[in-house]
């Protein structure tokens, strides 16, 4: 599961459970989409609390998306 969030301060990413490749893809789609409405520098929150641990091909989707961050 993960859940997306605009806020005062930026984006409010929540992740939680096993979040398989496919739902990660959709993350990363939906993730570049939100960058994308702001115009000026923004903070990015990640609570990953009750994340289960990641198999790599999730991980790496889940990096590449971090690296796209300004």
């Amino acid at each position: 599961m993960y859940r997306i969030r605009k806020e005062g301060y930026g984006i409010r990413l929540t992740f939680g459970g096993s979040i398989p490749a496919d739902e990660m893809e959709r993350w990363l789609h939906d993730f570049e989409a939100a960058v994308a409405e702001f115009e000026e520098p923004f903070s990015v929150f990640v609570d990953m609390r009750t994340l289960a641990p990641a198999v790599s091909r999730g991980a790496g989707t889940y990096a590449g998306g971090a690296k796209g961050c300004p």
